[in-house]
């Protein structure tokens, strides 16, 4: 990950963090991205027990399927915090 580009959607997963809309800015420049190797990484809390944060996480997963960007999109849940500073930095 050291070398690698991307942009970073740092949330919790709830429908009210609209975190589709990155997967859909990224859909729109898809192209443009996969062409330089740039890679969409979603990365946030995801409560089990609370039906809205495990239906926006399986939507997201969902979205990222079929648009075709299984490889250029990475959902990443509870996330420890070295690799969340790893991350950002």
């Amino acid at each position: 990950m050291k070398n690698q580009k991307y942009f970073l959607s740092l949330n919790r997963f709830e429908s009210r963090k609209n975190i589709n809309l990155a997967l859909q800015a990224y859909a729109n420049s898809g192209e443009f991205f996969i062409s330089r190797g740039v890679k969409l990484i979603i990365a946030g809390g995801l409560d089990q027990r609370s039906h809205d944060s495990s239906s926006t996480y399986e939507k997201l997963q969902i979205s990222a399927s079929l648009a075709g960007f299984g490889d250029y999109v990475e959902l990443k849940a509870n996330i420890g915090e070295e690799e969340k500073a790893q991350l950002i930095r």
